[in-house]
């Protein structure tokens, strides 16, 4: 990464984290530590605070290993090449059918960037600082957390609550999906969320990336009084920004000081198009990702 293209207009234009899309969704890959080496293994980034990942085990491992251990990021682009490198904690262990549900708080993030880069990623953090921020602590080795949990496409969900008055609508980028269970994080002062009790029913979509503009005027922010379309289906009128459903009942929640984590059971997919879904990256790792499409 040269000074050149750090300070081209192109890059600099680019958001803090830009929403991207894929001709085929690239499959990340990540790697948990042993103690004798390093397994392949499925990661989700499922809450802010506190920092925490999620990886499911088959009932046969013995999560022991993993009390504290690091897990590798590797490029999406490039899976030979490590993004980032995770030291992490075992929070909690949830035995959930076949799947043992192990939530790792993050300690520390070591980035494999060059050293331009990382004077570029500290520029960034500190012009973060001036705009607003929904974490209660927020300092550069947070930041750098995630960073590292952009450093993958990290993908956008509309949450969609029926309501006898107006259906609830709002996104999220907390989400790991095992199997048949779906498991959210959503900040607390959500009140709408907050309500759903234990086997309360709720939908999930996937955000198209055509509409990314739009999904944003979702949930707390305001669209300007443009209402946006509907598609009407058999369960309810979603907004006309998703790829498609599956109904959610909740199993469980995890409640934390600022925000809660949601087991859901899930029902199968309903395809509404053939819309690319939407995706978010910290923009430090898009210079070089020729095969990223970055939505304007």
């Amino acid at each position: 990464m040269t000074t050149k293209a750090i300070l081209s207009f192109g890059f600099r234009s680019l958001k803090e984290y830009q929403p991207v899309t894929f001709e085929k969704t690239p499959v990340p890959v990540f790697k948990i530590g042993t103690g004798n080496g390093w397994v392949d293994c499925t990661v989700f980034h499922v809450l802010y605070e506190p920092m925490l990942v999620l990886v499911p085990f088959d009932m046969a491992v013995d999560v022991a290993v993993f009390q504290h251990t690091s897990i590798r990021i590797y490029d999406s682009q490039n899976p030979q090449k490590i993004t980032a490198e995770l030291s992490v904690s075992l929070f909690k262990s949830i035995a959930e059918e076949n799947a043992n549900l192990c939530f790792f708080e993050v300690l520390e993030a070591n980035l494999n960037l060059s050293f331009l880069k990382k004077l570029y990623l500290k520029r960034i953090y500190n012009f973060s600082l001036k705009g607003p921020n929904f974490m209660s602590v927020y300092n550069f080795g947070i930041y750098k957390k995630l960073a590292a949990l952009f450093s993958f496409p990290k993908q956008v969900w509309l949450v969609s609550i029926p309501s006898p008055n107006r259906n609830q609508h709002f996104p999220i980028d907390l989400c790991g999906i095992v199997a048949n269970l779906v498991i959210i994080g959503v900040r607390n002062s959500n009140k709408n969320m907050g309500s759903v009790i234990v086997g309360g029913t709720f939908y999930i979509s996937r955000a198209a990336a055509s509409n990314y503009d739009k999904i944003y005027t979702l949930g707390k922010f305001s669209n300007d009084g443009n209402p946006i379309a509907t598609i009407e289906t058999a369960e309810m009128a979603f907004p006309d920004v998703i790829c498609d459903y599956r109904k959610l009942a909740l199993h469980q929640k995890l409640v934390f000081e600022n925000q809660t984590i949601y087991l859901c059971k899930s029902a199968a997919i309903v395809k509404l198009n053939d819309k690319k879904p939407l995706f978010h990256m910290h923009k430090i790792w898009l210079l070089d990702g020729e095969k990223h499409l970055k939505v304007d």
